[in-house]
This record gives structure tokens, sequence and C-alpha cells, in this order.
């Protein structure tokens, strides 16, 4: 007789438990706002990155015979009041607002989580003057500060970034400090002290990755707010110079024809909005993937 093989049924239909990165993306593309929100953003960087392949004229380029013109199949967007194409201008400027969005936020990140966690680790004298400078700052709203800042220090892109970035750092410095003060009286962490670890490897090899989400989301978020920024301080004039052009300074040059040539104005600006809600709503999607409290599973 053949003999039949026992199946145990406690096995039968059981789903895979899925892994950290699953859960994580499954979370983040549930919504389909989120994927729209990723597409437009794609779409923005893709046409930021190979702007000199899609743009079909030089940005630059001056033809004054073809100044304020509407859209039409030679001009998506028309053209300013100095005949310059704007479909190309969007493109050449959103790489220039991108690229300052991104590089202030890195620069605000990495000096803010460093002071964060200098200001959590070591305490006393250390954290409360610290803090205290960061609240003298946060008095001031970011772009008054920066405003001050390009006065005394100038203006050019290198100084911007660096400038939007500085004024946004005392942010980091509050969200790291809050997450470094819970993180330091962990268990693992007197267990590293008391096992003669230096002071560097535990801050970056333990307290720094167990803080980074909630750094990751406010960095996504930030971005969005330089970019604000950046266009703001462009259009008052203290921001992105010539020969370089931004949306900001884009809606700048076109404020005087607004009436006569309204898309040449309201193309980079609604650029920026949409911009800046994608990055919020896919900051707030990050948020719920990486935070085990919305998910439930705390």
């Amino acid at each position: 007789m053949s003999k039949v093989k026992a199946v145990n049924p406690n096995t039968n239909n059981v789903p895979k438990r899925k892994t950290g990165t699953q859960r994580f993306f499954s979370i983040l593309f549930q919504r389909k706002i989120i994927i729209v929100c990723c597409v437009i953003l794609f779409l923005f960087v893709f046409g930021s990155v190979f702007a000199n392949v899609i743009a079909p004229y030089d940005p630059d380029d001056a033809v004054m015979r073809e100044s304020s013109q509407g859209i039409s199949s030679a001009h998506w967007l028309g053209t300013d009041n100095l005949g310059r194409d704007t479909f190309s201008r969007i493109l050449y400027g959103g790489r220039v607002s991108l690229a300052v969005g991104v590089l202030a936020t890195l620069v605000a990140a990495a000096i803010g989580i460093l002071i964060g966690m200098i200001a959590a680790y070591f305490g006393g004298w250390v954290d409360m003057v610290i803090m205290r400078l960061c609240e003298a700052m946060m008095s001031i709203p970011n772009i008054v500060l920066a405003m001050s800042l390009i006065a005394v220090f100038g203006s050019g892109l290198i100084n911007l970034v660096i400038i939007m970035g500085i004024s946004s750092v005392p942010v980091f410095v509050r969200m790291m400090r809050a997450q470094a003060l819970q993180i330091r009286e962990s268990e693992y962490i007197k267990c590293c002290e008391t096992q003669g670890a230096g002071n560097l490897y535990i801050m970056f090899r333990h307290i720094l990755p167990n803080a980074i989400s909630p750094l990751i989301v406010m960095m996504t978020q930030m971005v969005g707010g330089m970019i604000l920024m950046e266009s703001g301080l462009s259009f008052i004039g203290i921001g992105v110079q010539i020969p370089m052009s931004s949306w900001g300074t884009m809606i700048s040059d076109s404020k005087t024809y607004l009436a006569s040539n309204p898309v040449q104005a309201i193309s980079p600006g609604i650029c920026i909005a949409l911009l800046v809600v994608c990055l919020n709503e896919i900051g707030d999607a990050v948020r719920d993937g990486l935070d085990p409290r919305l998910r439930g599973e705390l």
C-alpha cells in the first residue's frame, strides 16, 4: 500500500509576511494621489536634468520680433517680453530651483543633525548654549534671516544655498535633539558606554540610524519650503542672479506684463505650486510608511 503523506492544516493558506521594504512601499503607494504626485515629481526632475535635450530653444536666445507671443505650435507656452521661449525657460529654471532647494536642504540637514546630536549626547552647558542660539534664530522668520545674511555676505548661487541652509538649521537641530534624547537613555546605548565605545561611534553607529526616519520626512518636506524661499528671494531681486534664471526670477520678470501676457507669469507659478504640493504629499506618505506607530505595529 502506498503511504499517504500527512498534511499539516496549519501550514496551508498562510500569507507570507512582508518585509520592511515591502510594507513601506505598500503604504507609500496605497493612495492614488501619491502615485500622481510621484509621476509629477519625476516629470519635473526629468525635465530639469535633461533640459538641454528637451528644450526646443536656447532659454537666453532673445528674438525681439517674437516678443510677447501667445501659445502656439512653435512656442508651447508663448514667449516673454524679450522673445525668449517660456517653455525652455521653465525647464532650465526648474533645474536651478530644484538644485537650490535640494542642496540647501542637505546643508541644513548636515549641520543641524550634527549639532542636534552633540546637544543631546553631551547635555549640560553645551545643550543650553546650542538651544538658546537656536531659539534666537527661530525668533526671526527664515526669509528675513536669509535676507539679512545675503546683505552681509552677498548674493550668488553658492552663497544663496549656504545662507538658505543655515537659516533652516534650527529646525533640524530641534528634531534631532528630541530623537537623540530618547535614544540616549536606551539600554543598548548604556551597554555601549559600559563596554567603552567612543562618543563618535555611539552617535553615528547607534543614535543617528535610529533617528533617521523622521529626519528623512522633514528633509522631503523641507525641499518644497526651500524652493518657495528661493522663489521669494529671487522675486525681490536678491536670490538667483543673471545670467541664471529660476522660476522666481521668471515671475519677477513677468510681473509688469501680467495683464498683457499672463502665461509668462502663471506657468512658473503653477510649477512652483505643483512641485511644493507634491513634495508635501510625498513627505506625508513617507512619514506614514516609516513610522510604525501610524501603521499600528506599536
